[in-house]
């Protein structure tokens, strides 16, 4: 069976929001990955912004570019398409409030076979998560009430940031957990038990 990453303590917990809510997506910035979805929802809801921390391909750099300028959000879009070290990304993440991962669903997208290092990475940071169901990491997600699972739709994501908006603290709480479970010591303890040596 599948062995998945641990996570380290949460950097910044987060326990109110005021004002505009703050979305980030860490990563490789590809096709498939929602940020059409993403930029499409912010239009329709100017008490959002959006933290694109990654880097893409010229192309679809400019294609993203030419959407948050037709859209007219270029004040609440921050995608500065460079390399950001952990210390720039973790100043980043303390303005967050939820981290996104909508890949599109299915067996042909990558995804469904890993255990995507962003959505650890969102947990570290102290970030509820919004996903897709598209890997062995989501049932926790669930489990622990930590984010929301999605269909990478504009309408599914609409619900799911207005629940958690409402319910913030509920689902930090549950983060929480999620890192317990997921901790270094814990969870590896129990994933090799069967490979430990007994009389």
């Amino acid at each position: 069976r599948t062995v998945m990453w641990v996570v380290k303590p949460i950097i910044t917990k987060k326990r109110d929001i005021k004002g505009q809510l703050s979305i980030l997506f860490v990563g490789l910035v590809k096709e498939g990955q929602g940020i059409e979805v993403l930029l499409s929802f912010l239009v329709k809801h100017p008490d959002y912004t959006l933290n694109i921390i990654g880097i893409c391909r010229d192309e679809l750099f400019r294609k993203y570019q030419a959407l948050i300028g037709q859209y007219g959000i270029g004040n609440r879009v921050f995608f500065p398409n460079k390399f950001y070290s952990d210390t720039e990304l973790e100043s980043v993440a303390k303005n967050c409030h939820i981290g996104v991962a909508v890949y599109d669903i299915g067996p042909l997208n990558i995804t469904y076979y890993t255990d995507p290092g962003k959505v650890k990475t969102y947990a570290e940071l102290g970030l509820p998560i919004v996903m897709s169901d598209t890997s062995s990491i989501a049932p926790y997600v669930q489990k622990f009430i930590c984010g929301e699972i999605i269909e990478p739709t504009e309408d599914a994501l609409e619900r799911a940031l207005i629940r958690m908006k409402k319910n913030y603290t509920q689902y930090c709480d549950g983060l929480e957990r999620f890192i317990q479970f997921f901790s270094y010591k814990s969870y590896y303890r129990r994933s090799f038990a069967s490979l430990e040596y007994r009389k």
